[in-house]
């Protein structure tokens, strides 16, 4: 597809992450996943954007990632899960912006590391947050949920402010930017990228993600 025959489109919102690794992250430094493969659960909200002329205010979208060693070396798996409240001209939009064939260097880069998609699912998702205390909350019906808390002082089990929270903004010719899942309490952060109805979901497990 060329630039010209793409969408033009730009989104701002914030994201609720949670990783199998070791607070600190080690694939954001260029290490390997603290377990030897990399598992991610994200959930998305657009506070005001568009695709097109399709407005995609408060649009919801989840995503479950696998990864059997270091992101980078690729060969992942992804489940992308829409909002049920989402109406058909969001969906498609979202589906196209998930795709990375609509350029943002974010999309781009999960759809080059994950190529192996699961069919797009549809579920109610939850998202609540306190950027203040460091809270939040992710919820995505029939696939699993999360919680984000402050890091604790392992030694004195005091909570540090190591916790990020910011709101995240890109569109179609944004430039290159740097860049548990299962019911589980997330001891990482919250933290921010740059700038159809799909069948009854049902709950998935680890070697589900996992390619054949």
């Amino acid at each position: 597809m060329s630039t010209a025959e793409k969408t033009q489109w730009r989104i701002t919102g914030h994201e609720i992450v949670c990783c199998n690794c070791d607070w600190g992250c080690p694939c954001q430094f260029n290490a390997p996943p603290t377990t030897g493969n990399c598992e991610a659960f994200i959930g998305y909200e657009i506070a005001d954007g568009h695709y097109g002329g399709t407005t995609l205010d408060g649009a919801r979208w989840a995503a479950i990632y696998h990864w059997p060693g270091r992101i980078d070396e690729g060969d992942g798996t992804r489940q992308i899960i829409i909002d049920e409240r989402v109406d058909a001209d969001q969906r498609a939009a979202l589906e196209e912006l998930v795709s990375g064939t609509q350029g943002g260097a974010y999309f781009e880069i999960f759809a080059s590391v994950a190529p192996n998609q699961r069919p797009t699912a549809t579920a109610r998702i939850e998202m609540r947050s306190d950027p203040e205390r460091r809270v939040a909350s992710l919820t995505v019906s029939g696939f699993g949920e999360s919680r984000v808390e402050p890091i604790k002082n392992p030694a004195t089990g005091r909570t540090g402010s190591s916790t990020r929270w910011r709101r995240w903004a890109t569109r179609s010719s944004a430039r290159p930017a740097r860049r548990s899942l299962w019911r589980s309490r997330c001891p990482t952060r919250m933290r921010s990228s740059t700038s159809s109805t799909g069948a009854a979901p049902s709950a998935l497990t680890r070697d589900e993600l996992r390619p054949a």
